[in-house]
């Protein structure tokens, strides 16, 4: 059995004026790499558990999930000249790299389709194949999705539109204030 006395954990732990900075500095380096190391796995431990995406349109009001595949998707917008009483409206692109239009949301001014209604007019009928999707209190938005695809992956992306279309929702459109109360402390 090794005997320590007074004498030797002096001599082991003798702080120098050379050392013990450096002994410090070693010891927190190493507390910083193991807290980097736990923070980093429970990071990734979170991120493995998270199964959808979310993509939001604050300018628009609407949301919708994705699923873990669609990972790298891609959003672009185009503006569309409809002609006639339609006009142009902006179309918003879901897709990935190689095929960008996947499925399309278009958001149209609510006060454009109540005027189409107020004149007995259909204005989907110019849009082709697309479908109602929902409504907030400023956009009424229809979805169109893609007639073909370019590679076996879109293919296989496309069998999964239908459930990202499933998650869309409405919420408030941004700085927006209809409905909202008002309620005053006179005390």
């Amino acid at each position: 059995m090794l005997k320590l006395n007074k004498m030797n954990l002096e001599t082991k732990f003798k702080f120098n004026n050379k050392g013990w900075f450096a002994n410090i500095v070693v010891v927190i380096i190493a507390l910083v790499l193991l807290a980097g190391a736990g923070v980093g796995y429970f990071a990734v431990k979170k991120q493995k558990t998270v199964d959808r995406l979310v993509y939001k349109n604050d300018q628009y009001g609407f949301s919708l999930e994705f699923p873990e595949s669609w990972k790298g998707y891609v959003v672009n917008t185009e503006t569309n000249d409809w002609g006639g009483s339609i006009g142009q409206s902006e179309a918003i692109l879901f897709g990935f790299p190689a095929q960008k239009d996947l499925f399309v949301i278009y958001p149209f001014p609510l006060a454009k389709i109540q005027e189409f209604k107020i004149n007995k007019l259909n204005p989907i009928d110019s849009l082709g194949p697309v479908d109602y999707t929902a409504e907030n209190s400023q956009y009424v938005f229809y979805r169109q999705t893609a007639q073909d695809v370019v590679n076996a992956d879109m293919v296989e992306k496309m069998s999964e539109v239908g459930s990202v279309l499933a998650t869309f929702k409405t919420f408030p459109v941004a700085g927006e204030t209809a409905g909202w109360k008002t309620y005053r402390n006179d005390e």
